[in-house]
């Protein structure tokens, strides 16, 4: 979190911190095999969710954010499902 605030006086570090912001859900949209404007919802989330288990293993040193976060990721991926024309998309929530 202090890097960022840092990062702003070092050169590249803020273009590199740019790029890692693009790159992860380019990645896991790619992962899903989603094209681009669809479950932008679920790429955000699990963006969230990586960020969380970073955060939590360099800020409180947690031992078990990893696990956690990809128990939470699973937990995500399930709630999709099948549309009628194949692809896969948020579970409905009843929301």
């Amino acid at each position: 979190m202090r890097i960022c605030q840092r990062g702003s006086r070092v050169a590249g570090v803020q273009e590199a911190i740019a790029y890692d912001r693009t790159w992860l859900p380019a990645l896991f949209s790619r992962l899903l095999g989603a094209p681009a404007d669809k479950d932008d919802e679920l790429v955000a989330a699990l963006v969230q969710v990586y960020d969380g288990a970073n955060a939590a293993a360099h800020i409180d040193h947690s031992k078990t954010s990893a696990r956690t976060a990809r128990n939470t990721a699973e937990l995500l991926l399930a709630a999709r499902r099948p549309t009628p024309n194949g692809d896969r998309a948020a579970a409905d929530t009843g929301h």
